[in-house]
């Protein structure tokens, strides 16, 4: 039996998943129509919360709960990024005194989930 790589290993079937052995490795697996497939697991991504406040603001708002090394955009209403950053503390004052009145969407990126952050803009 060939495994995904390429390499000989020695298979343990048990209904539709199959444990086999690869060079001194293991992999969980699927055979589905008598391809060899890894088995699907969910993916875990730690969620963290990030918050803006004032919310709404007229000129400038500060996010707090970011993680060095996280990547921010600010989005406009029409979906065209006016603002990317690079994270280098816990908070960050972000300025709208250039902008016009309406809806901003912050979104980071990051190992962590975080839910994206609406900021209103007011004058």
């Amino acid at each position: 039996m060939r495994s995904a790589i390429g390499c000989m290993g020695t298979p343990m079937v048990q209904n539709q998943l199959s444990f086999q052995s690869i060079l001194g490795q293991s992999s969980l697996t699927t055979n589905r129509h008598g391809f060899i497939q890894p088995a699907s697991t969910a993916v875990v991504t730690p969620k963290r919360s990030a918050s803006a406040t004032p919310n709404p603001t007229q000129n400038f708002s500060t996010i707090e709960g970011l993680v060095p090394g996280d990547a921010l955009r600010v989005i406009d209403y029409t979906g065209r990024i006016i603002y990317v950053a690079q994270i280098t503390d816990r908070t960050m004052r972000l300025d709208f005194s250039a902008y016009e009145s309406g809806v901003y969407h912050v979104s980071i990126e990051s190992a962590f989930e975080y839910k994206p952050i609406r900021i209103i803009k007011v004058e």
